[in-house]
């Protein structure tokens, strides 16, 4: 399961949003069935950030989600956000995968 998750700063948050968010990818790297967990700025727009997460399954992200640490990074962030984060999941059809 592959979630893509976007994210924007209010203008002047961008650098504590951005230190929250890396605080929080330090913490996700001990969830065992969270595969992938990628946070991306923007080269365009750097009020915006973008999540890349895979997990084994759908379990694995509902476990994600109610981690305390994942909720105290939502918290955090709150007063940085300029409106609500963009959340899709999708499933892989296809690959070209040369990143080991």
């Amino acid at each position: 399961m592959i979630l893509i998750a976007k994210i924007r700063a209010k203008q002047g948050s961008e650098k504590d949003l951005e230190n929250a968010l890396i605080g929080l990818v330090k913490k996700v790297e001990a969830e065992e069935d969270t595969l992938q967990y990628i946070l991306h700025k923007s080269l365009n727009d750097p009020q915006t950030f973008m999540f890349y997460e895979v997990y084994k399954d759908k379990e694995a992200l509902a476990r994600h989600s109610v981690t305390e640490y994942f909720k105290e990074t939502m918290k955090t962030v709150f007063p940085y956000l300029d409106g609500k984060p963009s959340i899709e999941t999708y499933e892989e059809v296809g690959r070209a995968d040369k990143v080991k």
